[in-house]
Parts: structure tokens; C-alpha cells; sequence
């Protein structure tokens, strides 16, 4: 008697998956618009509180005030950079 199963083939009914291909690390960038510019928001946190308190009974204020000063250094950083590659446009007053 045969251990492969009542349909014959062992792999016979599966379907054979292509080889993924590699992701191309080496090709030719895409530049910008020249008229690309970054302006830094007013209020880099007004998405966060838009969500809400974070749920974590008795420790809201305190989950809430670190993810402000994460945000708050992601923002920064992007400025920086901005202003590393001269797309900085700081709005008017």
C-alpha cells in the first residue's frame, strides 16, 4: 500500500509559488520637483491628540506626554534635514 495519500502525488495538487524577486537596491534615484519645499507644521502634535487619551488607566497623562516628545523629536530631526538639503521654508509670521 501506498503512504502518499489518496490522491497519488505527494506535491501533485499544490501549486508551485515563484521565487520572489530581490527588491533593486541599485538603480537610478528619481529627483524632486526644484520646487519642492518643507514647511514645518504649526502643531506637530495635533494629530496625536486628535486620537484621544492614550488607554492606559492611570498612566494617560504621562503615555500622552512621551509620545508628544517622540513626535516632537521626529519633527525636529525633519527639519533639520530639510534644512540640510535646502527644501527648509519656514513659514511667514
Amino acid at each position: 500500500m501506498s503512504d502518499r495519500g489518496p490522491h497519488g502525488g505527494g506535491n501533485s495538487g499544490r501549486r508551485r509559488r515563484k521565487p520572489k524577486q530581490p527588491p533593486e537596491f541599485w538603480r537610478e534615484s528619481v529627483l524632486p520637483d526644484e520646487d519642492l519645499k518643507v514647511i514645518p507644521a504649526a502643531d506637530v502634535t495635533a494629530a496625536l491628540r486628535s486620537l484621544g487619551p492614550p488607554p492606559l488607566p492611570g498612566q494617560g497623562n504621562q503615555a500622552e506626554q512621551a509620545l508628544a516628545s517622540v513626535i516632537l523629536r521626529a519633527a525636529n530631526l525633519a527639519i533639520a534635514l530639510a534644512a540640510a538639503a535646502d527644501i527648509l521654508e519656514m513659514p511667514e509670521a
